[in-house]
């Protein structure tokens, strides 16, 4: 589906700017570096260039999938909503892998090889390759507070934001012709597959947004279509 695609392509995006701000990153820790408040803040400055790069271009990439979803204006609020989600979330990402690593170079202090030597010279060289070969790891914190590897909650956040989008646009063009929606499953043994809904609740069938949260979950391959009722 075009938004399992779309959330590989700016996952992607995004593993190309963590691997830009690693590097900066791995640049400052190097043996014999020191890091100073001007190498951090030049470490931010060009992290947040990075990030605004990104950023800018998940927008278009955003902009564009909205306009595939809808042609007309009046329905764009039903599926903007998700897609500002995403971005605001996926800003909110960008900016807690900065905010790690810039924690981590201020934690550290001022680190050089020739201080490490004059204090040990045999525990130095142990200290120095295991700083070399450290390689910062990459985790988040999801809204609930739980640590994430950072390429699975962008991949699981940006599905499912492109996914409820895809849902709304979905709805509208349904109620245009039935107020009946069907669920479709890639698996037509699923339990609920051919299951029909009601867009606006009315009585003898299930509520649409009653069932929407169950139905339409994280990892849900259910889309829908319009059922017409043979009376």
């Amino acid at each position: 589906m075009i938004y399992d695609q779309l959330t590989h392509d700016i996952a992607r995006e995004f593993a190309l700017f963590s691997m830009a701000v690693d590097g900066l990153y791995m640049t400052l820790r190097a043996p014999g570096a020191t890091i100073t408040p001007h190498a951090v803040n030049e470490f931010q400055r060009r992290a947040h260039r990075a990030a605004g790069i990104l950023l800018s271009n998940t927008l278009g990439v955003l902009s564009t999938y909205e306009s595939s979803l809808t042609s007309e204006l009046s329905e764009r609020p039903n599926v903007h909503e998700p897609l500002v989600n995403a971005a605001q979330t996926l800003d909110g990402y960008v900016r807690q892998i900065i905010d790690q690593r810039i924690k981590q170079l201020r934690g550290n202090g001022q680190m050089d090889a020739s201080a490490l030597l004059l204090h040990d010279a045999h525990g130095a060289v142990g200290k120095l390759l295991q700083h070399k070969l450290e390689q910062p790891k990459s985790t988040l914190k999801d809204t609930a507070g739980r640590t994430w590897a950072a390429d699975k909650l962008v991949r699981t956040d940006l599905r499912h934001a492109l996914y409820q989008a895809y849902l709304r646009a979905q709805v509208v063009t349904i109620a245009k012709t039935t107020d009946l929606a069907k669920l479709v499953y890639p698996d037509p043994e699923h339990t609920y597959h051919g299951t029909v809904l009601s867009i606006s609740g009315q009585p003898g069938w299930p509520a649409l947004d009653r069932n929407w949260n169950t139905v339409f979950h994280h990892h849900s391959r259910a889309t829908l279509e319009p059922y017409v009722y043979a009376e």
